[in-house]
């Protein structure tokens, strides 16, 4: 049994003693009670006594978590459809986990009469961002009174390089949670209006490669949800498989609705199942929504008559009853494909960084 103040150099002795509600989770079994959320503090008390710093320690065990989750998706040999409950089942279990490791780890500060250690950066902005910091302890940190939550997703380039950007043209106070390729910013905006500007002087900087940045402005008590809202509008954003930039709801309205309605989303996933099911169509109707309607432009990038895809435009309205010929039909059926399309791609910035909804 490790006591407070034992020294230990690799953090891999404390990681190995969360990996089993990683296990858990993924076999399917009740992976989370009281007694284990006890016992996730405790490794990071423990930790924390030993002299290590906490980034290293959720750094370890998200690669040995990672490592998990490989597995089991190779050993399984599940159908696309069955990844998604599995997916989100071992995203829970990370943000639960990563939560407890940060609260034991600042337990462990003040025992001695001094003041608590506050939390670096990313640590604030990870209670943050899960509605954890009220019952924190967390002397000394600073936080605003609105945030722009930015989900941000790279092509090209590194975390690294995207914090270093919105750090110079966020300003002081500005909080990043990036890891790979996708992650969170929290930029203490005034308004959406200016976090949009910050995003797109910050995308300047990492050229000629790509970001993606979802932007929704909150208070700092709303930053869990505004997080939510961010996590999908990026993930629209990436089904339609729209370019770089900074946008926001207002850019996918009539998807974001959808999406936040289960009934209209599973409405709208059956209305375009005939069409995703064959190749030729799908494809067609990616070009269109790729070219803003405009069919000859989507029958040059698909290179085929124009001809050709007027008839595959008509077979699409006798399968959807929607005609992508319009305005109206068009959007409805762009809505229907980009909700599909997030279902079989079972990703996004939640689920990279181990958050779980409703965290």
């Amino acid at each position: 049994m490790l006591e407070i103040g034992t020294v230990v150099t690799a953090p891999d002795t404390f990681a190995r003693r969360v990996l089993p509600v990683y296990e858990a989770a993924l076999a399917g079994e009740n992976f989370w009670t009281a007694d284990t959320a006890a016992e996730v503090r405790d490794v990071g008390a423990l930790w924390a006594g030993s002299g290590g710093e906490l980034d290293v320690l959720l750094d370890t065990v998200t690669i040995m978590a990672s490592q998990l989750m490989g597995a089991a998706l190779r050993d399984n040999h599940l159908a696309r459809h069955e990844h998604c409950p599995l997916v989100r089942r071992f995203g829970d279990a990370c943000g639960r986990v990563a939560i407890e490791l940060v609260q034991g780890f600042h337990r462990v500060a003040g025992r001695d009469g001094s003041a608590a250690t506050p939390p670096t950066p990313s640590e604030l902005a990870l209670l943050l961002l899960t509605g954890q910091f009220a019952g924190t302890e967390t002397s000394g940190a600073r936080v605003a009174a609105a945030y722009a939550v930015v989900a941000v997703r790279l092509r090209g380039t590194t975390a690294d390089v995207a914090e270093s950007a919105f750090r110079r043209c966020g300003g002081p106070g500005t909080l990043t949670l990036l890891s790979g390729e996708s992650g969170y910013v929290l930029l203490p905006a005034q308004s959406e209006e200016d976090a949009a500007r910050a995003c797109a002087r910050a995308a300047s900087l990492v050229r000629p490669h790509g970001m993606w940045a979802a932007v929704v402005w909150t208070d700092s008590e709303g930053v869990p949800q505004g997080r939510e809202a961010a996590s999908d509008v990026l993930s629209l954003v990436t089904a339609l498989r729209m370019p770089p930039g900074e946008y926001r709801r207002r850019d996918v309205l009539v998807e974001y609705a959808a999406l936040r309605s289960p009934q209209a989303a599973r409405f709208c996933r059956r209305l375009i199942e005939p069409v995703m099911e064959v190749d030729v169509l799908r494809e067609t109707l990616e070009a269109l929504i790729a070219e803003d309607g405009n069919r000859t432009r989507a029958a040059q990038r698909l290179i085929i008559h124009r001809s050709t895809i007027d008839y595959r435009l008509l077979r699409i309205e006798q399968l959807t009853g929607h005609s992508p010929s319009t305005v109206t039909g068009l959007r409805a059926l762009t809505a229907a494909y980009a909700l599909h399309s997030l279902v079989a791609q079972d990703q996004g910035v939640d689920i990279g960084l181990g958050l779980a909804r409703g965290a």
